[in-house]
């Protein structure tokens, strides 16, 4: 069995923080997060991570999915 689907208005509400918060200065978005996540530390530590992967991946979550090429290769094999 696959993990638990995602309750749509949780994935709206996390993607708008989410977007909002890559619009603070980055001193500024603990500030922000704690007032738009507030009594609920889980969606806040879900915002945090995708930030945290957002910082290390040169953005590719603001990048239009079909403007995104697969890999053609995993490891050593050739997809």
């Amino acid at each position: 069995m696959g993990p638990d689907p995602v309750d749509p208005d949780r994935w709206h509400r996390l993607s708008d923080i989410f977007h909002r918060a890559l619009e603070q200065e980055t001193d500024r978005r603990a500030t922000f997060l704690d007032d738009a996540c507030r009594g609920d530390p889980s969606l806040r530590e879900e915002v945090e991570s995708l930030l945290a992967y957002h910082e290390r991946s040169d953005g590719l979550l603001d990048t239009p999915t079909h403007l995104v090429s697969p890999p053609t290769e995993i490891g050593r094999a050739h997809v």
